[in-house]
């Protein structure tokens, strides 16, 4: 029996078989306790919600009963077998319906740590907000010339006048400053900095901007041979 819309409906009434077929109850090998297995069809659990199994045979045993939970294969998948996710779709947000025009967190996802948030000031107000990347084409050990980066504000709109200092990190050594400061290019927010070999010379580099006023702008550079 399942429970489909409150409705108890009929779904398994059959005689088992033996093995290989369907409904094929088969007891259990070198068991002395009376456990058997009990094949079910797909057409017989196709179905979601509660459902209980009665065994009956007057003449052999007395009633046997199970109950079960039928799940969606994905909730089975997530919670059960942890070979998937759980599907989650945003319908409120504070309160608030999600449409298709509000539907961005920072429209609205407001009060986190107190504080109303913007589609661009999430992270800096949950995670210390800092800007990353990845870059790759570098070559190793090549000076880089005029590399290029944003700066951003807590609302994340480009910051001018900022006096930066650029930090490298090459594979496991210590962050140092870069010879070269950084510039920036009229007042758009973008700065640039003259990386040397000093500061290429390393298979995965560590680049971080920082300056008072501004979120840091962090990124990772794979270098090429």
């Amino acid at each position: 029996m399942v429970d489909a819309a409150n409705v108890p409906t009929l779904v398994l009434d059959a005689n088992a078989t033996a093995s290989a077929g369907n409904n094929d109850m088969v007891h259990v090998t070198s068991d002395d306790a009376g456990f058997y297995d009990l094949e079910l069809t797909a057409v017989q659990t196709n179905y979601l919600g509660r459902a209980m199994l009665a065994i009956t045979d007057a003449a052999n045993h007395c009633p046997v009963f199970h109950e079960f939970m039928i799940l969606p294969a994905v909730v089975y998948d997530a919670m059960i077998l942890g070979t998937d996710l759980f599907d989650v779709s945003v319908t409120q947000i504070a309160g608030v319906a999600v449409s298709t025009t509000t539907a961005q967190l920072g429209t609205n996802v407001v009060n986190v740590g107190g504080t109303a948030q913007t589609a661009r000031d999430l992270g800096a107000s949950v995670v210390a907000a800092s800007v990353t990347g990845v870059v790759g084409a570098v070559k190793k050990n090549v000076a880089l010339p005029s590399f290029l980066f944003p700066m951003f504000d807590v609302s994340g709109n480009l910051k001018t006048g900022l006096s930066v200092t650029v930090a490298i990190r090459l594979d496991t050594a210590a962050f140092h400053n870069t010879a070269a400061g950084a510039t920036e290019i009229g007042t758009s927010g973008w700065y640039t900095v003259d990386l040397g070999t000093a500061d290429t010379n390393g298979n995965v580099i560590a680049f971080s901007a920082t300056a008072a006023g501004a979120v840091p702008t962090c990124m990772t550079i794979i270098t090429q041979a």
